[in-house]
């Protein structure tokens, strides 16, 4: 983490990420294997981290909207 929280300049980030599987089947290495990818291939998470998406954050209190300040720029994807 970088930044200050008191400033409000505090950001943190991943430094990557790792998967680990471990299976026990009889099934063929090729059907684990797209078992696998088709795993990574529908999980949110994951996509969302290899393909960033645009986030926003909502907030309500008690009960109303509250106004949150946006300073950073929305996430686009390059290419």
């Amino acid at each position: 983490m970088k930044g200050s929280a008191l400033a409000g300049t505090l950001r943190g980030g991943p430094l990557g990420l790792e998967t680990e599987i471990a299976i026990e089947s009889d099934e063929p290495p090729e059907k684990i294997r797209h078992l696998i990818k088709m795993g990574e291939q529908t999980c949110f998470t994951l996509q969302s981290l290899i393909h960033p998406v645009p986030v926003k954050t909502r907030a309500t209190l008690n009960g109303h909207p509250l106004d949150l300040p946006s300073d950073e720029p929305p996430v686009t994807e390059e290419g």
